[in-house]
């Protein structure tokens, strides 16, 4: 056995006890708040559709920085370069599907 799986296990276990405390505190917390699951749920569901629309402009603001050289790519920590690689290629990849569907719409009169 390894250092490593020596400090894995703990780390889980820690982890699992975190996570449970973190529930009890949650449902002691919505219980005194007068909210049940199902509302915590509706308030969660749009804390992610706004992270969603926010992530998008954080997007594009960093897409505008860099078009204008104000922040060069280097500049960010490699895992966020990374992020928005694989981001922009997939906005790329998206774009060209699109067009090829607008392609396509151009001769359904003639099929």
């Amino acid at each position: 056995m390894d250092s490593s799986e020596l400090t894995q296990e703990p780390a889980e276990e820690a982890r699992e006890a975190v996570q449970a405390m973190a529930s009890m505190l949650s449902a002691a917390a919505l219980s005194e708040k007068g909210l049940d699951a199902e509302e915590l749920a509706g308030i969660r569901a749009s804390l992610a559709a706004s992270d969603l629309a926010f992530v998008r402009v954080l997007e594009d603001l960093i897409t505008v920085l860099l078009e204008k050289n104000l922040l060069l790519l280097t500049d960010l920590p490699e895992a966020a370069q990374d992020k928005i690689m694989e981001r922009q290629e997939i906005r790329s990849s998206i774009a060209e599907l699109g067009n090829l569907v607008a392609d396509d719409d151009e001769f359904d009169g003639y099929i």
